[in-house]
């Protein structure tokens, strides 16, 4: 009995030798599904996303004292989109936001509204999620909203979509899940 004993407990001695000689080498060795060198990571994100050569055009910030002035003066249909400095996904979306900016600089004007600077708008406007983007037009009170981080065709693709939805007479109904944003800081 003795003897089985042993041989049981050596057995198992080389098993869990054998499975650590494996882990310790697994871990050692690079990572298959990755082909980002994680030492030469900066910490940025979205910086040079998807192209840092695209020109980039300047939202103009939307804040309680701006907000109607800017809403008034658009005869193009307007982007507004929502985002926070603490969101990565907002600053993914951020430069790709600026290089639609520029690429359709005559098709739209584009704004930006810092979720921790006009925080009310958010809230009237029942976002919920950011990045959040609005495509207003409001000589016809057409608007679509995307959550989540749009690439610039995409962005080109919403206005198309707006251009269209607005020719056929679709308005935000009273059942939408976000308000018009013009009407959200109507008292």
């Amino acid at each position: 009995m003795f003897l089985y004993v042993m041989g049981a407990s050596v057995v198992l001695a080389i098993a869990i030798a054998v499975v650590a000689h494996f882990r310790s080498k697994a871990a050692s060795a690079p990572s298959a599904d990755s082909d980002v060198d994680t030492e030469e990571f900066d910490g940025t994100v979205g910086e040079e996303f998807p192209n840092p050569t695209s020109p980039r055009a300047d939202l103009i910030e939307l804040t309680d004292e701006n907000f109607e002035a800017e809403m008034a003066k658009s005869d193009l249909p307007i982007v507004v989109e929502f985002f926070a400095d603490w969101c990565s996904a907002c600053r993914t979306q951020g430069p790709l936001m600026e290089q639609a900016a520029a690429k359709f600089a005559g098709k739209a004007r584009f704004f930006k509204v810092d979720h921790d600077k006009f925080n009310s708008l958010l809230t009237q406007a029942n976002v919920e999620k950011i990045p959040t983007t609005f495509f207003v037009n409001p000589k016809t009170r057409t608007q679509i909203v995307h959550v989540g981080v749009l690439k610039v065709d995409a962005v080109g693709e919403k206005l198309d979509q707006l251009a269209a939805n607005s020719d056929q007479g679709i308005t935000v109904g009273p059942d939408s899940a976000h308000m018009f944003l013009l009407d959200a800081t109507a008292n």
